[in-house]
């Protein structure tokens, strides 16, 4: 009878344990339901096997039984509460934990007790008794050091107990095999339900692992595809950030370009924090007791390559990941904000070999600091973010590069369409002109403004700057210059007014030069006033001489009151004379030598010249002598020249 009752006994704990034990198995391998059947079968052919060894072979078989049985009853156990116990999740776990391990330890220590005393079998069950104490008080342990699920291995042990020692009386066999079990079981047990809490716990990082790659697969496709959306370098930056927070699950992520400073030594700046940053660095002016310092200080802070914790990671492109527990010393030697910041991490922005920035995060939110998984994935972020910044800095230089292309080709359209399509027909009076735009557009300008068939107003002048903003100058300058010429032929009157109206339209830091002329062709004379322009120089025939006239005044744009600082001033000629205007762009003109053309070439080049006798040949020597002395060197600034011959 007692055979009878051990083996139900035992095959209905079987039962009980394979059925947890195989749904866990196949919802794990997601088996079909023919493979399933497999397995039941295959469990309950052991359980059976093993009780009938048991029961024909006896005592001869007890060590292979126990070992067979403690597997198989271990591996249940552990499993059990995955299913059957579901709803016991919802019990706070240190409390279901204490209470079962009272519930087992009461248990065992009274129920043995009493055997102890009675004499029988005493070394075995207390041996027993001890395992179980020392067992519950190791998972008691494990309890509050956060692996709460052993609290349902006390469950599985507590049934084990019930089903082993309810209903039976005879200790000379089904105890001692009962303890043997349990003895077996319950240290494999211990083993096998820490690996499980270990197992979820894996399990759990690793789905942190996975869902924190997905959110940062996603961020990079969505920086690599929206690169022509992103208003500015600080709005990728802001995605970087806002992901590694989320990623790292941290309080607070900042990242620090390199910059050029003076002497062509780079620094890493402050660009942009988000979250709870703090100051990495401790500062001994002031504490970082309230966050608006803090922010004031991290706005201003800077490092050197090679400085800090930031300046290190730059100067060996190497991670960095410390964490005060565990390195406080090595956090106090860097100087770090050890008040504040808990742990850290610091990756570099790198392509290729050229470090563009570092990204740093502080502070874990579980204080478990930073792990490999945050690392390798924020690394992995930096990178791939570096390679997308990088790409988004090179696009906006050729987005900025073809709008300036477009600016060019407005102010060169600008520029064009002021000059004069022709020299309207002057009483003795030859003229020739000619204006090359450099490649970057500048601001030369000239213009004829005839009054009557004896007299033409002549213009020169040269804006500051290069580029859309000059041409928009030119437009207004051409406008308004035409305006305040017909209405006086008083040189003077024409800069001056001219200065006035011009003075709110330039804006700081921009000015324009020019002269202004009206010739006479009656009286051959030429009348002139300056706005701190080039010289004008004069060729005269009878004495064969070369004369450099300073024109004078002050540049337009500087005052809006000129009258005290320009005159009006005359030039008789006789015919053969020659008047030659230009602009810097001839004067400033440089050879492959760095040398430059000088106005002392330029009066020279007029005296060979004017032996030719007409003006538009006298204009092209002179033009050919600039050219051959320059060789073909890249010309930096217009070159404008009228030359004129007195008929």
């Amino acid at each position: 009878m007692q055979i009878v009752l051990t083996t139900l006994a035992s095959a209905a704990l079987y039962v009980i344990m394979g059925m947890s034990l195989m749904v866990i198995i196949t919802e794990a391998l997601r088996l079909p339901q023919g493979r399933r059947f497999h397995l039941f079968s295959l469990y309950y052919v052991l359980a059976i096997v093993n009780e009938i060894l048991f029961v024909t072979l006896g005592e001869r078989f007890y060590f292979a039984h126990v070992v067979i049985g403690s597997v198989l009853t271990t591996c249940a156990v552990v499993l059990l509460a995955e299913t059957p116990f579901r709803k016991l999740r919802t019990l706070p776990v240190e409390f279901g934990g204490l209470l079962v391990m009272g519930v087992v330890l009461v248990f065992t220590v009274a129920f043995y007790a009493q055997r102890v005393v009675a004499g029988q079998d005493p070394y075995m069950r207390i041996l027993a008794t001890v395992n179980v104490f020392l067992f519950a008080i190791g998972n008691g342990v494990f309890v509050y050091r956060r692996f709460g699920e052993e609290s349902y291995g006390y469950i599985a042990v507590l049934v084990l107990w019930l089903f082993s020692n309810f209903g039976f009386t005879d200790p000379s066999i089904f105890v001692n095999r009962v303890f043997a079990v349990l003895f077996f079981g319950s240290v494999a047990l211990h083993v096998g339900s820490a690996a499980v809490s270990l197992h979820r716990q894996v399990v759990h990082e690793n789905a942190m692992y996975l869902k924190a790659r997905d959110v940062v697969s996603s961020m990079l496709h969505e920086l690599s595809t929206a690169v022509k959306d992103i208003a500015s370098i600080d709005s990728a930056l802001h995605c970087v950030l806002d992901t590694t927070i989320k990623t790292a699950q941290a309080a607070g992520a900042a990242v620090f370009l390199v910059e050029s400073g003076s002497q062509d030594e780079s620094f890493l700046a402050f660009s942009q924090a988000l979250g709870d940053f703090w100051p990495v660095h401790e500062s001994s002016d002031v504490v970082f007791t309230k966050r608006k310092y803090a922010e004031h200080a991290l706005e201003e802070s800077a490092f050197k390559i090679g400085e800090g914790i930031v300046g290190t990671v730059a100067k060996y492109r190497t991670h960095a990941v410390l964490d005060l527990n565990y390195h406080r010393t090595e956090m106090e030697r860097l100087g770090l904000n050890t008040r504040a910041i808990k742990n850290i991490m610091a990756v570099p922005f790198q392509v290729k070999d050229q470090v563009l920035g570092v990204l740093v995060v502080q502070n874990k939110h579980d204080d478990s600091g930073f792990d490999a998984n945050d690392l390798h994935l924020i690394q992995a972020l930096a990178d791939q973010a570096a390679v997308s910044i990088n790409n988004f800095k090179i696009y906006a230089q050729l987005a900025e590069s073809e709008k300036m292309r477009q600016e060019m080709q407005i102010a060169a359209r600008i520029q064009t369409s002021l000059l004069p399509l022709g020299v309207p027909d002057t009483k003795n009076l030859g003229v020739s002109a000619f204006m090359k735009p450099a490649k970057e557009v500048g601001g030369d300008y000239y213009d004829f403004i005839p009054y009557d068939e004896d007299k033409l107003g002549v213009v020169i002048g040269d804006v500051s700057g290069k580029g859309l903003p000059a041409g928009m100058i030119m437009i207004i300058a051409n406008a308004i210059i035409k305006i305040v010429a017909v209405k006086t032929h008083d040189t003077k009157r024409i800069i001056t007014e001219f200065s006035k109206e011009m003075h709110s339209k330039i804006q700081p830091g921009s000015f324009m030069t020019m002269n202004y002329l009206i010739w006479d062709g009656a009286a051959r004379k030429l009348s002139y006033s300056g706005a701190g322009h080039e010289h004008i120089i004069l060729y005269r025939k009878q004495s064969n001489d070369v004369e450099r006239i300073k024109a004078g005044g002050l540049a337009v744009g500087l005052l809006d009151n000129v009258d005290g600082y320009i005159s009006q001033n005359e030039i008789q000629t006789d015919a053969g004379d020659v008047i030659v205007l230009y602009t810097d762009g001839i004067t400033e003109a440089v050879n492959s030598d760095r040398e430059r053309y000088t106005l002392d070439r330029l009066v020279a080049s007029v005296r060979r010249n004017v032996a030719k006798k007409d003006h538009e040949r006298i204009r092209q020597g002179i033009l050919d002598d600039v050219f051959e002395f320059m060789g073909g060197y890249e010309q930096y600034d217009d070159i404008t020249l009228l030359v004129m011959r007195v008929l």
